[in-house]
């Protein structure tokens, strides 16, 4: 079956359009991202602004026109951290079915399932324990004694930049001292004084993909796939994209530039739940929800 599958997250919109066949992605005809940001202000108002409404209207406008143009037999799209906590969801569905995209709210446990189903269950990688850091969340997930653990945490790049940041254009370390006790609040509420487990650590989403492709100097998907992300390399880049502004973060080869503003905000809370689990490195998948998404539809 040829689907299209679109992860509707707080930073950023995902389409996958691809061919399913006996419960595996067989081929991908179409694989983009458009940065959105629709949960910027959700934190503070409570509701998806009439600013973010427009961009995400222009993201489907295009992705529309790709879904038409591949003969796509099936289109289903979720939305996760920012769409559950605005009051005006239905904003954002009623814009989806006027595009022919239907979307589903889904919750923090129910994401990072998906995200785990299509980054490690489709790939090399196995036995292993999941982190994707979102816009408005944080999911993690593993299995334990044949079940599948699953956790959703309320941190998030576009969440902690609105909650302690002034300016995203200059950071300060103070407010970014404050972001990691939160982080750390935040991981103590989840797992109190256990330590999640000690196995391979496979990181999704644009946080971990920007890191790698700024160490390889350009996104390249096959490059990317399986890149692996030491702590020390992770701590390396926040500290250089701390201290660098906005104007400058935007020209780095490898950083897509609408992600300029938020990824020392995504590096610091990879960094900083990798050490507090005593972990030494990640695995970067290009893949995520939108995988598992299609696999489960199809």
């Amino acid at each position: 079956m040829k689907i299209a599958a679109l992860d509707l997250g707080s930073n950023s919109f995902l389409c996958l359009i691809c061919d399913v066949a006996e419960g595996k992605i067989s081929k991908v005809f179409y694989d983009a991202s458009i940065i959105t940001r629709l949960g910027k202000s959700v934190q503070k108002e409570g509701k998806l602004s009439k600013e973010s409404l427009l961009r995400a209207a222009e993201a489907f406008r295009d992705f529309k026109k790709v879904i038409d143009e591949h003969n796509v037999e099936k289109v289903i799209a979720v939305t996760t951290a920012a769409a559950r906590e605005a009051s005006n969801f239905k904003d954002l569905k009623d814009l989806g079915d006027s595009y022919g995209i239907p979307i589903t709210l889904i919750s923090g446990e129910e994401e990072a399932q998906m995200s785990f189903a299509g980054a490690v269950e489709t790939s090399q990688f196995q036995d292993s324990l999941l982190i994707d850091i979102g816009g408005g969340s944080t999911e993690i997930a593993f299995y334990e004694n044949a079940e599948l653990k699953l956790k959703s945490l309320p941190i998030g790049t576009v969440r902690l930049g609105e909650m302690f940041v002034s300016d995203l254009s200059t950071l300060k370390k103070v407010d970014l001292e404050k972001m990691k006790q939160h982080i750390h609040k935040a991981l103590d509420v989840v797992w109190g004084e256990s330590k999640l487990p000690g196995r391979k650590w496979v990181a999704v989403a644009g946080t971990p993909t920007s890191l790698a492709s700024i160490l390889n100097g350009s996104y390249d998907e096959a490059a990317i796939n399986g890149f692996s992300l030491s702590l020390d390399k992770i701590t390396e880049l926040k500290e250089r994209l701390i201290s660098t502004d906005l104007i400058e973060r935007r020209k780095i080869p490898g950083l897509e530039p609408k992600r300029a503003d938020v990824i020392p905000v995504g590096a610091l809370i990879l960094e900083t739940i990798v050490a507090w689990a005593q972990q030494t490195k990640v695995s970067v998948s290009t893949r995520g929800l939108r995988y598992g998404l299609a696999i489960k539809n199809a």
